[in-house]
């Protein structure tokens, strides 16, 4: 009798670690996990600042289900739930990393090819966005990845693909305030060179620069009329 005692005092603690034989009985179960600190089912284990997230649910369910099966401390789920947060980190610092070389490399091939007019086609796009759905479903557009990881705001051929349906919608370019009307912009743009022509034509004349934009502007003008006719 003193032997047993004895050796339940060193299993409370922790001087001796108990034994769960193969074939153990549903009470040799509950009495190795009660000596162990071991919670009477999954969702009682205590993760502290490590407790999962609303969005890790299902996974962190998974995680403690498969703990609780094999019997481990709480202890050792920490520690695994540790490592876990750890990698999580590292994966996510690593993204962001990729996401910005990626924004870096993107923008310097546009800027290359679109020049000056960078700043207004990247405009545009947004524009366009802006006048098809509201805010929250332009922000999963350009935040949302392509099947290599690649965010859709970084992608070169998206962006140019962008581009084309906001000219396709405003030929001329013409950037206006998010729900503005081009043709507005398109009439305004002009009446701004028409002016020039009117009281500086030498100038304007040996503008070439201007005369090519103003006779963007009347084609963009003669087509959007088209389409609204």
């Amino acid at each position: 009798m003193a032997a047993l005692f004895a050796a339940q005092a060193k299993i409370s603690s922790g001087e001796l670690r108990p034994v769960l034989g193969k074939n153990a009985t549903t009470e040799e179960v509950a009495e190795y996990r009660k000596a162990l600190g071991i919670p009477e089912s999954a969702d009682k284990y205590d993760l502290g600042d490590l407790a999962f997230k609303e969005n890790e649910a299902a996974f962190g369910k998974l995680l403690l289900e498969q703990a609780h099966a094999t019997n481990q401390t709480p202890e050792q789920v920490k520690a695994s739930v540790k490592v876990f947060r750890e990698m999580q980190t590292k994966a996510e610092e690593a993204r962001f990393e990729r996401d910005e070389a990626q924004k870096s490399t993107g923008e310097d091939e546009l800027r290359g090819e679109w020049g000056p007019e960078f700043r207004r086609n990247i405009t545009m796009i947004h524009n366009l966005l802006n006048a098809s759905g509201p805010q929250d479903v332009k922000d999963l557009v350009l935040s949302g990845r392509l099947a290599d990881g690649t965010m859709i705001a970084n992608h070169p051929g998206v962006l140019r693909m962008l581009l084309g349906v906001a000219l396709a919608a405003n030929p001329a370019g013409v950037v206006v305030p998010a729900g503005g009307d081009p043709m507005k912009g398109i009439a305004d743009e002009k009446a701004t060179i028409e002016k020039r022509m009117r009281e500086d034509r030498a100038g304007y004349d040996k503008d070439e620069k201007m005369q090519s934009r103003y006779r963007e502007l009347i084609d963009a003008e003669m087509q959007m009329k088209k389409r609204a006719a």
